[in-house]
């Protein structure tokens, strides 16, 4: 996929590769665990985060299409890419024939591959407080036990991606424990995504939100390097 620069361009490759790549891996001298980590990203579509789900929900313009998932899908198709590179490494060069190069969309020897800058891998712990009429005061700190908020090295700031939840209404159910609470598993669920260059900040939200629910994830990031950034938190919640 040479020269590849949409996520549409890429999607239509990775149907032809993945397929190829998985079936001939052994001829080819790819490593088992390279294999699975290449499959594992793409799919299946039921996995969330997967490259399937992700284009899925991509393939929807007017009702999924957030642009948590249209990040989510850029990062996603530089570290496949990476992934694809390290694999193309591993292939002898007398095993690209005119077939493999045909099927994986190279035309002679791999390009020199650039450093990569350093993964971040801290983790992203959240406190979020209330300060009335719809603004939150968030603070993030690289581990739970540190006393202040800070940003680890490798991060010029963090992503939140958050959705604002109605509170259920307890008033016709007699029995609270059979009230049904929405709670979101991933980041790519949520409506909204922003970016702050600062481990402490402040989310303003509109006053009318006043009363509901936030529920929202959150990882440090690197805006220059966005296929560096770190893991996302679990999901978090507080009230409005």
């Amino acid at each position: 996929m040479e020269g590849v620069k949409t996520i549409e361009q890429f999607a239509k490759g990775l149907e032809i590769e993945v397929p190829y790549i998985t079936a001939n891996a052994v001829d080819l001298g790819i490593t088992t665990s390279k294999v699975t980590s290449l499959t594992g990203s793409y799919g299946p579509v039921g996995t969330a985060g997967t490259w399937l789900n992700l284009m899925h929900l991509y393939s929807d313009k007017k009702s999924t299409r957030t642009p948590l998932v249209v990040e989510s899908l850029k990062t996603l198709k530089k570290n496949m890419w990476l992934n694809l590179q390290d694999i193309y490494g591993d292939i002898a060069p007398n095993k690209w024939t005119d077939e493999v190069r045909a099927k994986l969309d190279r035309k002679t020897g791999l390009k020199k591959k650039k450093a990569k800058s350093p993964e971040i891998k801290e983790s992203c712990h959240p406190t979020m407080r209330n300060l009335g009429g719809g603004i939150m005061k968030c603070s993030c700190k690289t581990a739970t036990e540190a006393k202040r908020a800070s940003k680890p090295k490798g991060a010029d700031g963090l992503q939140i991606a958050y959705s604002i939840i109605d509170q259920p209404h307890q008033d016709s159910v007699p029995d609270e424990s059979q009230v049904k609470r929405i709670v979101l598993i991933s980041p790519s669920q949520c409506s909204n995504l922003g970016f702050y260059s600062k481990a402490l900040f402040k989310l303003e939200l509109d006053p009318i939100n006043v009363g509901r629910n936030l529920q929202y994830f959150v990882r440090w990031y690197n805006s220059k390097h966005p296929e560096n950034a770190g893991p996302w938190s679990d999901v978090n919640n507080a009230n409005i």
